[in-house]
């Protein structure tokens, strides 16, 4: 049988996870190309993909369309982003043993760790 997590150790395990996955990531920033709204692109990535910075594109559906929502929203969130948040849940993982954990960092914290270790 294994142990509940407390909640600091429930933010630690999003941090850990978080870093990791930043750090083994192509670098930010990360832009959804204009030319083509399917591409999320690095800007200052030569020699690579279609025009030399893309990182990846979103496929398209049975029907051959894309979402470009969907590019913009991957590009937002790159791996500086995800660094940001791990600083950030460190800190609440360092709070909530003080004075009890946020509730948003740990809803957070809950869905990383659902997706990646549930």
């Amino acid at each position: 049988m294994t142990a509940e997590l407390t909640p600091s150790e429930q933010l630690r395990q999003a941090v850990e996870t978080l870093r990791t996955m930043a750090q083994a990531a192509t670098p930010g920033p990360w832009m959804q190309d204009s030319d083509r709204p399917d591409i999320v692109m690095k800007p200052d990535r030569p020699g690579f993909g279609w025009d030399g910075t893309a990182i990846t594109s979103v496929q398209p559906d049975e029907f051959g369309l894309t979402e470009p929502d969907d590019a913009a929203f991957i590009a937002l969130m790159d791996p500086t982003l995800a660094l940001m948040l791990a600083d950030w849940l460190d800190s609440a993982a360092y709070e909530a043993e003080l004075v009890g954990a946020d509730r948003f960092a740990l809803a957070l914290a809950e869905h990383i760790n659902g997706r990646t270790h549930g």
